[in-house]
């Protein structure tokens, strides 16, 4: 949820896909990425269907029951 807001949501890369998509790029909170022990990431997980904060912490909840790794 930080990364997403801080890293993503300000990017030139956020902009650079509204950009593409002619303006349909809605960013918003509901996935994690997925970290390893070095905490480098090694996959994303997304939900939707609820509020953006429900859909987070389902993605955590499920990361941490899968034991891939931490998240982010």
């Amino acid at each position: 949820h930080n990364y997403l807001e801080k890293g993503v949501l300000s990017s030139s890369f956020a902009q650079a896909i509204n950009g593409v998509s002619g303006g349909d790029f809605i960013p918003v909170p509901g996935g994690c990425l997925i970290l390893n022990d070095t905490r480098s990431i090694i996959g994303a997980i997304g939900v939707s269907g609820a509020s953006s904060n429900i859909d987070e912490k389902i993605a955590k909840e499920a990361i941490r029951l899968s034991g891939l790794g931490s998240y982010s």
